[in-house]
């Protein structure tokens, strides 16, 4: 026999009985396939609770700070969700115009960027024909 660090388990005769699964090992396989199914099937509601879990704990020091000076805690939170709604209206008022130019800029460009494309693919492959190299099939539609 050879010197290794493990040893091969040793093979099954043809026809020898094969050890029957203990049913604990059985039932639990089938609760973790049915565990995973109930979760991919309820993963929007999960995708809920953790956002309400995120917005909350970024509450908390407001509400906290509220707590120490007497302040309702339903006047902190809407103030902060309010607080919150004036920052993205803000954003948006001078983001959006900004990216309707770009995309506006975009659109009228692309038909230059497009040629650019078509150009460099030709130059690639007439270096690839000059050196004789492989080249990818293309598939014809």
């Amino acid at each position: 026999m050879r010197d290794c660090a493990y040893r091969r388990a040793p093979r099954r005769r043809l026809g020898a009985p094969v050890t029957p699964l203990p049913w604990i090992t059985i039932v639990r396989v089938a609760l973790a396939v049915f565990g995973a199914w109930v979760l991919i099937q309820t993963w929007q509601l999960w995708m809920v609770l953790l956002t309400a879990v995120i917005l909350a704990a970024a509450v908390l020091p407001a509400a906290r700070w509220g707590d120490q000076r007497r302040i309702p805690r339903l006047v902190i939170v809407i103030g902060v969700y309010a607080g919150f709604a004036l920052v993205v209206a803000v954003l948006g008022r001078f983001l959006i115009p900004a990216l309707a130019e770009q995309a506006r800029e975009f659109v009228e460009q692309l038909p230059a960027h497009l040629e650019n494309a078509r150009a460099l693919t030709r130059r690639l492959l007439a270096w690839v024909a000059r050196w004789d190299l492989p080249c990818p099939r293309r598939r014809r539609r």
